[in-house]
């Protein structure tokens, strides 16, 4: 008895167990990277209130860049393997799920390609994170 709520519980607080254990790793993974990201840009930008923009306060917001990347290629790939196997999910989760794959192609071409969706033409400029999170730090104001 106990071993079935053992697994029960793991299936409730982890149910991607039942679809793929590797993608139930990832997804916490990522999960667990959005979380520092986001930590790192709330101690690294500080909100001008007025102007809606933020100033730089630390050095650790250089090291955002990088795990912005790594985070939306990660995330981009644990959505796409799971729209791949739609057949494993209900109806309103595929959909949802194909409308975040769509979000999530706009910012992962620019990363991966180095060219923008649709274009086959090269970014000229770095891709800016100036607006990722704004909405939440604006939201706890």
């Amino acid at each position: 008895m106990e071993a079935t709520s053992i697994a029960e519980d793991m299936l409730n607080n982890n149910p991607l167990v039942i679809f793929s254990i590797y993608v139930d790793s990832q997804s916490r993974i990522i999960r667990e990277l959005g979380v520092e990201i986001l930590a790192r840009l709330d101690t690294g930008i500080s909100p001008n209130v007025e102007t809606g923009k933020g100033a730089v306060l630390s050095i650790d917001i250089s090291c955002c860049y990088g795990r912005i990347w790594l985070w939306v290629i990660g995330a981009y790939e644990i959505v796409r393997t799971m729209c791949q196997a739609k057949q494993c999910f209900s109806q309103r989760v595929v959909q949802e799920l194909h409308g975040l794959k769509h979000r999530l192609g706009f910012l992962r071409m620019p990363f991966a390609k180095q060219e923008l969706r649709g274009k086959s033409v090269p970014v000229h400029a770095e891709n800016s994170i100036a607006g990722i999170g704004s909405h939440r730090r604006t939201s706890n104001s």
